[in-house]
């Protein structure tokens, strides 16, 4: 059975006619609702790690010390397939600058907090897809059903606010997380080496026939903010209009 991961705009037409990839065949869950409940944030035990994180009162989560998680804030989610996609994308990518040497381990706690602790098996890693301006990183790797605003737009305009990075294009990875038992209030831990700055993560997944994403305003963003800088940056971002509405959809 073909990988996710093989879905990018290159494949995707190939992939179709064979007709199986793990998550059913393209378009299978276009019309089914999104329920956009996947929260990316910096890592089990933080204070962020189900919503809520200071970086401009939420609107994109800051990440970066050496863990992220997925977080399933929907009470009512059904079991997500396996596997769940982490998605990374990175500005003005140099070459594989991304291997699955920078991930260490993965983690299911189930429920979040204080549930079961268990380790989950993760890989591969896709090669890089770029998107550019105009683009929207789910379609361009060709997973369908996904909320659409993690644009090149908004990803631009944030990398430059917060961390001062003009980008041209992000080069999107996939890793694959392998369990079916994410679930409704259910998080997936995963330590990393580093990533470099910048970087944002989403998820994906299905499960119930239906597509589960992370919005822009639940993304996760490689960052390390000065002190101070905050409330201004995030007083000048608000002025921009880029704070997108929360389309966090419960089941």
């Amino acid at each position: 059975m073909p990988s996710r991961l093989m879905r990018s705009k290159l494949g995707l037409a190939a992939i179709a006619a064979a007709g199986a990839i793990a998550l059913g065949t393209p378009g299978a869950f276009a019309n089914t609702t999104d329920p956009s409940t996947l929260h990316i944030g910096p890592g089990a035990g933080t204070t962020c790690a189900t919503g809520g994180c200071p970086l401009f009162g939420g609107e994109v989560n800051a990440i970066g010390a050496g863990s992220l998680d997925i977080y399933q804030n929907s009470g009512g989610a059904p079991a997500l397939n396996s596997p769940v996609d982490l998605i990374l994308g990175v500005p003005n990518n140099p070459a594989n600058s991304i291997s699955l040497s920078n991930f260490t381990s993965a983690q299911l706690i189930s429920p979040y907090p204080g549930g079961t602790t268990t380790s989950i098996s993760f890989g591969p890693l896709s090669s890089p897809v770029e998107m550019t301006a105009g683009e929207e990183a789910y379609s361009t790797l060709g997973l369908t059903g996904a909320n659409n605003s993690n644009s090149f737009t908004n990803w631009a305009a944030w990398d430059l606010a917060v961390n001062g990075i003009v980008a041209t294009n992000f080069s999107l990875y996939i890793l694959d997380l392998n369990t079916s038992n994410l679930a409704g209030q259910d998080l997936i831990n995963v330590d990393f080496s580093s990533l470099p700055l910048g970087t944002f993560a989403i998820a994906y997944g299905t499960g119930g026939n239906k597509v589960f994403s992370t919005p822009f305003t639940e993304a996760g963003l490689d960052t390390v903010p000065e002190p101070g800088s905050l409330a201004l940056l995030g007083t000048a971002l608000a002025g921009l209009g880029l704070f997108g509405r929360r389309r966090r959809r419960r089941i």
